[in-house]
């Protein structure tokens, strides 16, 4: 078993993923399975090097929710499609939640429940804390 704490956005610092395909290269894993598209990668082109990659090994991935086989030449046009869901998906949420963080500092709402450092909220006001002003000014 294999797994990632890391955005499936990326293929950078995904240890597990890195791990499983070295093993698969190597000849000792000989078919993969996995939950959906989006937990192999939330990037087309690297779900399609990936999967393209063990395909000329013989090695197929499968994927659960959609019950794709990797292998099976027809269904890489579905696999790039629902990568492309996957992708698309993944860039929305990051700009609906961007987007609501800029909404946050225009209102001057307090982020995070933190104050930001050399302040402190009281009574809706802001308030320089002395000792935390000289060390942004150092920096």
């Amino acid at each position: 078993m294999f797994y990632d704490y890391e955005s499936g956005l990326r293929k950078d610092k995904r240890n597990g993923l890195d791990a499983m395909l070295k093993k698969a290269y190597k000849g000792e894993i000989d078919y993969i399975i996995t939950k959906s598209i989006s937990r192999l990668s939330r990037n087309v082109l690297d779900i399609l090097v990936i999967i393209r990659g063990l395909k000329e090994r013989g090695i197929n991935i499968y994927f659960e929710n959609e019950n794709l086989n990797s292998i099976d030449t027809k269904k890489e046009i579905d696999i790039a499609f629902n990568g492309a869901l996957a992708q698309e998906e993944s860039r929305n949420l990051s700009e609906n939640i961007q987007w609501g963080y800029q909404r946050k500092f225009e209102r001057g709402d307090n982020l995070a429940g933190k104050s930001p450092m050399e302040y402190r909220c009281e009574n809706d006001k802001w308030i320089i804390i002395p000792e935390e002003a000289d060390i942004i000014k150092k920096i």
